[in-house]
């Protein structure tokens, strides 16, 4: 409520003569958010909260572009890849997709409306120093991209609807899932996988292999069926790897992660121990490990 109520614009501004507005609460939110990191807060919870906090954020300028809703039906805002699995570290990309119903192109050229809501939107964040990746696509179109590139389909099958027409946003789900992953999963994972080893240099693999150690649901091949400690130790385990990520990032600020901020993070968390009573001391990158349950 607090939040919103800060947000509001006053009658007759736009987002572009309100970025003062925009950026406080960015401050003050984010502030709220490395307290609770230095009071011991989860990384997941902290990362879900970033996240919730970005949903606000977009929701009110895009709804201040675009105030009147007559085709508010065409158009939804989509969040994909990590900000739509609600894992957003203080200095990731806000991706994000905007997604229409194909009313609001015509003869491949988007709408004035469109266009309205996209540059509205994107300005406005890069002007209060969010780093933005973005797309505007109808469902066909992400049908296309999502069978086309292996990271865009990953990025489409993690989407969550921010703001926008329900209905639309399920009709694009369905069709991602039907003509994207179903038949296809097994070669999915298997893309996954290649996509996911080098060529690196040894300075990349060191990273990747630390982070692969990290990940919450890879299993050696002989271990079986999870039992039920071992579910409760994976779901310890990626809650782990969000404390992680989530400390990388306030070590390194805007800098960006370093692998030796990777290295020490890990080190001091002391998760090793853990992960390999579940899967094993890390074998060699190559050696890849099936996805768990």
């Amino acid at each position: 409520a607090a939040a919103d109520e800060r947000l509001i614009l006053p009658p007759g501004k736009k987002p572009a003569d309100e970025l003062d507005r925009y950026k406080n609460f960015l401050k003050v939110e984010t502030h709220r958010l490395k307290m609770l990191h230095r009071a011991g807060g989860g990384g997941k919870e902290i990362c879900h909260a970033r996240a919730a906090m970005l949903d606000v954020l977009l929701h009110h300028i895009l709804a201040a572009v675009l105030p009147d809703e007559g085709e508010s039906a065409a158009l939804a805002l989509i969040a994909v890849g990590g900000y739509g699995r609600g894992e957003l570290n203080p200095h990731s990309d806000v991706d994000i997709l905007f997604l229409h119903d194909g009313t609001l192109v015509q003869r491949g050229r988007p709408k004035p409306r469109l266009t309205l809501a996209v540059d509205g939107l994107l300005y406005t964040l890069w002007d209060i120093g969010l780093k933005v990746g973005h797309s505007v696509r109808s469902i066909a179109d992400c049908v296309r991209a999502a069978n086309d590139d292996l990271r865009t389909k990953t990025a489409l099958i993690e989407a969550r609807l921010v703001l926008g027409p329900q209905t639309l946003f399920d009709h694009f789900r369905k069709a991602v899932v039907t003509r994207c992953v179903k038949g296809q999963e097994t070669a999915y994972i298997s893309a996954r996988l290649a996509d996911q080893v080098g060529p690196w240099s040894p300075d990349q693999q060191e990273a990747f292999d630390i982070q692969l150690r990290l990940q919450p649901r890879r299993v050696r091949r002989d271990a079986g069926p999870l039992t039920l400690v071992a579910r409760h130790r994976v779901r310890r385990i990626h809650h782990d790897e969000c404390d992680i990520r989530r400390a990388a990032h306030h070590r390194a600020g805007a800098e960006g992660v370093r692998l030796d901020h990777l290295r020490a993070i890990a080190h001091a968390a002391g998760v090793d121990v853990l992960l390999q009573q579940l899967c094993g001391p890390p074998g060699p990158l190559h050696e890849h490990h099936a996805v768990g349950a």
